[in-house]
C-alpha cells in the first residue's frame, strides 16, 4: 500500500515541477526504509556526471560507484567498509545504502539513503549506534526504482513540453508584432 501511495505521491509532484518530485521521492522514500536522508542524484546523460545535493564526497563517491556499475550498494558501517574513500575525511553517515534507477536499460539516477534509523525506537534520537540497512530495505527501493525511473523520465519530458509550449508562444508573440509593423500595400 506504502508503495502505492507514493506513486500517487510522484504523480501529484510530477505536475508540479521537478524539483518539487525529487523532494516527494527523498521524503517518502527514507521514510519506507527508515533513513535520516536521502539524496538523489541524477546522471548527465552526456558526461555521465552525477548532479544532486552534495556536501561530502564520500557519499557522492559511493553514488558514482552505483551509478557505474548499476548494482545496489550497501555499506553497513561506513567506518570500515573498504569501499568508502576515507582519505579525506570521517564519513558524515554511519551506515548508506544506495539504489540505481534505470530507464531503457541505463542508470539515469542513484537513490542514497543515510543512517538507518532504529526501528524500535518510538522518536529518532541520535546515538550514534550503527544500524546498518537490510535486503529487504534495498528490496523495497529496488520494487518501486522502476516507477521512479519512468516518473523521472516523465518528469524530464514535461520540463522539454514546457520549454517548447514557452519558445512557441515567444514564435507567436514576435510574428504577430512583426505582422502589425509591416506597411500595408
Amino acid at each position: 500500500m506504502a508503495s502505492v501511495e507514493l506513486l500517487n505521491k510522484l504523480a501529484m509532484a510530477l505536475l508540479e515541477d521537478g524539483d518539487r518530485l525529487t523532494e516527494v521521492l527523498e521524503e517518502e522514500a527514507c521514510m519506507m526504509v527508515g533513513a535520516t536522508r536521502g539524496s538523489i542524484f541524477l546522471v548527465d546523460p552526456d558526461s555521465q556526471r552525477l548532479s544532486g545535493k552534495v556536501d561530502d564526497f564520500q557519499l557522492l563517491d559511493l553514488a558514482a560507484q552505483t551509478a557505474s556499475s548499476g548494482m545496489p550498494l550497501n555499506v553497513r558501517c561506513m567506518l570500515t567498509d573498504a569501499r568508502v574513500n576515507r582519505h579525506s575525511s570521517t564519513p558524515s553517515a554511519r551506515s548508506c545504502l544506495c539504489i540505481p534507477i534505470f530507464y531503457n536499460k541505463s542508470v539515469i539516477a542513484v537513490l542514497q539513503f543515510l543512517d538507518k534509523m532504529n526501528p524500535n525506537a518510538a522518536i529518532y534520537i541520535d546515538t550514534m549506534e550503527i544500524i546498518p540497512f537490510s535486503k529487504a530495505d534495498e528490496e523495497v527501493i529496488e520494487m518501486i526504482s522502476g516507477h521512479v525511473g519512468l516518473a523521472l523520465q516523465a518528469s524530464k519530458l514535461h520540463m522539454f513540453a514546457r520549454t517548447q509550449s514557452l519558445k512557441s508562444e515567444s514564435m507567436i508573440k514576435l510574428s504577430k508584432q512583426l505582422c502589425n509593423q509591416m506597411p500595408e500595400f
